[in-house]
């Protein structure tokens, strides 16, 4: 799968995806890091990526724009330290299928991970 991850993740968290053999990238790394969260949003969707974020507004983002996208893994509700992010990313491949995964809204919170299927549009 393809992952694009988000600034308020740490790059190390696209590390540990490719070491899973996963194509992914942080936005740091393709010097994104100026990009609005539309923008990120919108590269991530023409790449086939699912975007790994910390950030809140892109929940917001993906309900209101029709633009092509893909999935999206929001974590939220605390201070996410790298082996949280890595134990969460391995729930989440154990127990998602792929394609449910790309086409939904998955959102990782400390007790529980809870999934949200995309509108087509």
């Amino acid at each position: 799968m393809k992952f694009l991850v988000d600034a308020p993740l740490p790059p190390a968290a696209a590390e540990f995806l490719r070491s899973k053999g996963h194509t992914a990238s942080h936005v740091f790394e393709r010097g994104w890091g100026r990009l609005s969260d539309r923008e990120i949003l919108e590269a991530a969707g023409e790449e086939d990526a699912v975007l790994i974020t910390a950030d809140l507004d892109f929940a917001r983002l993906v309900a209101i724009r029709p633009v092509k996208q893909g999935g999206l893994v929001l974590f939220r509700g605390a201070h996410w330290k790298l082996s949280a992010i890595c134990d969460a990313l391995v729930n989440i491949f154990a127990t998602v299928p792929e394609q449910r995964l790309i086409s939904s809204i998955v959102v990782v919170e400390p007790t529980r991970i809870r999934l949200r299927k995309l509108s087509e549009g």
